[in-house]
Parts: structure tokens; sequence; C-alpha cells
């Protein structure tokens, strides 16, 4: 389904604008991801692969973040 949609984009934009895929855990399926990883290879194609996958945040991931240390915290400013 994904390669439909990325080939109904017209090319230009296809091949000339960054192209953000988010997905939600559903999405997280070890084939999925690896073709996402492959789209972003393809790269020297002209295809500007980006990706986002969300996770749920189970009570042992909230665990093992509020076990980190504050001073390796910082603010988030901006998406980079």
């Amino acid at each position: 389904m994904l390669d439909d949609a990325l080939a109904q984009l017209p090319g230009i934009h296809r091949h000339g604008t960054p192209i953000l895929i988010r997905t939600d855990s559903a999405g997280s399926a070890k084939a999925f991801l690896r073709h996402l990883r492959y789209l972003r290879y393809l790269r020297i194609c002209g295809m500007d692969i980006g990706l986002s996958v969300g996770i749920a945040v189970a009570a042992a991931v909230r665990r093992a973040i509020r076990s980190l240390p504050e001073r390796i915290w910082h603010p988030a400013l901006d998406q980079d």
C-alpha cells in the first residue's frame, strides 16, 4: 500500500521533496520497517524518505526512562 501511495505522488514531489512516513506500533512489523529502511537507502535514486514510528510506552519503558539521570536531559527546541 505504501508503494502505491508513493507512486501516486507526482514525480517532481516524489523525487525532489522530503517525504516523512509516519506509523504507529501497528506498522512496526519487521518486514515493513525493513522496507522503509530500503526506501531510505534509495535516496541515491532521488527519494528523500524520513520515517517516524511511534510505540506505546509501557510501564517498563517508563521506568527505564525515569531511571536516567537528570543531567542527560536537554530541551527539544526543534525537530533536529
